[in-house]
């Protein structure tokens, strides 16, 4: 069967490549998707895109996600709700870099749903900024405004500076280019009051969380350390 001959050369790729599969990913994802090996090719599908990613092949890595998630469905509650995150969190940030806002705030709104479902404050909270931060860039900023205070008030009863920064700033930045200047003002304020210090630990950090864009460009907020 042909799905038994892509999983035959798969597995003669890792052993033949064995000390630098880095190199073949893209070819054992194909292979292993092909040959229905899912887990496998979900595996290569992430490390392909994070290549591409570091290539700065932007277009290509958003298709080669695109492919994990397909892996992923069929792999269905296999694959843990933290992996998924990731991965839509890695895709925002693509989408920011292709100016793509509305499917950047679309895969930070997937975020939250996972969030919610973990009734994880902090991660409601990070991927409202998200969504708020998309939808400045967008232009749709009533709903930027609606989608940052929602970050505010979801983190108000924990130390979440960094989100509480980002959306302040993002309020400041969307009341400054409508001219509503004294909000402004003292929305920016609130968001450099709170940069001075770090949010405490008591959080798990997940990789490349907030988009780097939206950080520098419409949040303001430094990013939380990533696990390496």
């Amino acid at each position: 069967r042909r799905q038994d001959l892509h999983r035959l050369i798969g597995q003669a790729m890792e052993e033949l490549y064995a000390d630098r599969l880095a190199e073949h990913c893209e070819m054992l994802a194909y292979h292993y998707a092909k040959g229905n090996a899912w887990a496998k090719a979900l595996t290569y599908f992430q490390q392909a895109a994070q290549k591409a990613v570091e290539a700065f092949a932007t277009r290509e890595a958003v298709s080669l996600y695109d492919q994990a998630f397909e892996a992923a469905r069929h792999l269905g509650d296999a694959v843990t709700t933290e992996t998924l995150m990731a991965m839509h969190q890695a895709q925002s940030a693509l989408y920011y870099v292709l100016s793509a806002f509305v499917q950047a705030r679309a895969e930070s709104e997937k975020i939250l749903a996972y969030a919610r479902q973990a009734q994880d404050k902090y991660r409601i909270g990070e991927a409202l900024a998200g969504m708020a931060s998309a939808s400045t860039f967008a232009h749709d900023f009533d709903q930027a405004i609606e989608e940052a205070k929602q970050a505010i008030e979801s983190v108000e009863q924990i130390d979440a500076r960094t989100i509480l920064a980002t959306s302040y700033y993002t309020m400041g930045f969307v009341h400054t280019v409508t001219g509503r200047h004294e909000e402004a003002k003292h929305e920016l304020n609130q968001s450099l009051s709170l940069r001075k210090e770090p949010d405490l630990p008591t959080h798990e950090p997940a990789p490349n969380r907030i988009p780097h864009r939206s950080c520098c460009h419409a949040g303001g907020a430094r990013q939380r350390p990533q696990r390496q």
